[in-house]
């Protein structure tokens, strides 16, 4: 039972962080819109997160 609810806290992490992590990329697209950045600006911006995600990892 003990290794159950073990299991079951560390997914119910994973997915809260999943679904943290995927509302994050449309949050930096906006505010790079509501800051004046260019297309470019705001794709390298999306671009760097994922890469400091792999780095992180």
């Amino acid at each position: 039972m003990r290794i159950l609810l073990s299991l079951t806290a560390l997914l119910l992490s994973v997915i809260l962080l999943q679904l943290s992590s995927g509302g994050l990329g449309s949050l930096d697209a906006l505010s790079g819109f509501e800051l004046n950045f260019t297309t470019a600006q705001i794709g390298l911006l999306g671009s760097a997160h994922f890469v400091g995600f792999f780095i992180g990892c």
